[in-house]
Formats: structure tokens, C-alpha cells, sequence
């Protein structure tokens, strides 16, 4: 019936996804009747480290970083796409589910017209094509087959940039 922290019945650290955290000695109980052993996970990994020579380093998966690689990419400019989770697209990915606005006729604007262009604009219309229903796994699909169809582009996922040689300016 939990653990009396938290005021609620049935709700410890346990509930919360934290099973070493109900071994922490808690302040005003007896010492004798509370464990103090904390195994933490270790990570025993090293980093991997790669040298990928290319013209622009685009930093972010999201819909800027993505359309800023395709366009760079098409332009003839060897892309290296760098995205630290496991889908592209950010906010508009499956993970968080925004919608892609751009510039939209909502909340007062009467620019009823107004629409983006460019790459972000055929992201918009595939989408449309594609996925009717709204699936946001349908547009992280769209998403990394767009940027797989572009040969100018590496694309790594679940990936994290710590250091950078760059030359000229």
C-alpha cells in the first residue's frame, strides 16, 4: 500500500518506475529497518567514433534540419543529416505529434491563402496524399523516405555530434 511518501495509497517509488529509489534511507524511519544499498545502472560504453567528410553537418532531425538537407542535397552538396533520437521531424514526429503549421490560416490570421512552399510544402502535400487519417507513424515513414531518396545525404539516427573539424571560414 505504497510507502507513505507520496499521500497516496498504493503509490511508491515503485509505481513511479523507480524500484531502487524505495531502498533510499527516508528521513524520521529507523536506519535498522531500511536498506541503503543503491545500484545504479553503469554504462560501460564507449562512444563511437566516426570521420565522415562532406560539405554541411546539419545538427537536428526536425522539419528545419530536414528540409535544410534536402535542399542542400539536391543543390548537388554532400549532406551529413545528424539526428539524436530514433525518428526524424521533432516536434511533428510520432514522439511528440504537432502538427506541421507553417503559415496557415488559424487563430485569427486571415491570410486564408497563406501557405508554405519549398520543400516543407511537398512534405505537406505527401503527407496529405499518404495519410489522411493523421497517423503521425505515416509522416516519420515519409520523412525518412524523403531523406533516403536524396543519395547527397547520410542520414544517422539515435546519433550525437561531440566534436567537429570544419575547414575555411
Amino acid at each position: 500500500m505504497g510507502d507513505g511518501r507520496s499521500g497516496l495509497p498504493g503509490v511508491g517509488p515503485e509505481w513511479c518506475g523507480l524500484p531502487w529509489a524505495s531502498r533510499v534511507p527516508i528521513p524520521g524511519r529507523n536506519p535498522s529497518k531500511t536498506s541503503m544499498h543503491i545500484e545504479l545502472p553503469s554504462d560501460k560504453r564507449q562512444p563511437k567514433t566516426v570521420e565522415l567528410n562532406c560539405d554541411l553537418v546539419v545538427v537536428g532531425g526536425g522539419l528545419s534540419g530536414v528540409c535544410a538537407a534536402i535542399t542542400a542535397a539536391r543543390a548537388g552538396i554532400k549532406v551529413v543529416l545528424v539526428q539524436d533520437r530514433p525518428v526524424l521531424g521533432g516536434n511533428a514526429s510520432s514522439e511528440v505529434r504537432l502538427w506541421i503549421l507553417g503559415a496557415t490560416s488559424h487563430m485569427g490570421n486571415n491570410n486564408r491563402w497563406a501557405r508554405e512552399g519549398g520543400v516543407i510544402d511537398e512534405l505537406l502535400v505527401e503527407n496529405l496524399y499518404r495519410n489522411p487519417e493523421g497517423n503521425p507513424l505515416i509522416l516519420d515513414t515519409i520523412l525518412l523516405e524523403m531523406v533516403v531518396a536524396e543519395p547527397n545525404i547520410t542520414l544517422l539516427l539515435n546519433t550525437v555530434v561531440h566534436d567537429l573539424d570544419k575547414d575555411g571560414p
